[in-house]
């Protein structure tokens, strides 16, 4: 089944990008650049949490707290500055697809 898939022109990766431009669009669309990045700015922010304190528990590392503060900031400060003109970006395309079918 999924040979014949590929065949036809369409690969899963096809497919899952798709569906990733589907829903980062609708999300885009109703919460419009600031909200969304700041959501990403958030979401940036808890990996960077989350890898900062596996890698302390995995190495054993002393205190936490210099490297959560890192992990905090660093993020913070560089998450909105590259989103911000990348998800600006993705809304002028939006923006001009949308225009192109109407």
């Amino acid at each position: 089944m999924i040979s014949n898939f590929c065949l036809t022109g369409f690969s899963p990766y096809t497919l899952a990008i798709g569906v990733v431009d589907f829903i980062f669009r609708r999300i885009l669309r109703r919460y419009g650049l600031f909200t969304t990045t700041c959501g990403v700015t958030a979401i940036s922010i808890l990996l960077s949490v989350g890898i900062t304190w596996t890698i302390t528990a995995v190495l054993g590392g002393g205190p936490l707290g210099e490297g959560l503060i890192i992990a905090i900031i660093a993020p913070l400060v560089i998450a909105p500055l590259m989103s911000w003109q990348i998800i600006g970006l993705l809304v002028k395309l939006d923006q001009a697809e949308r225009g192109c079918r109407s």
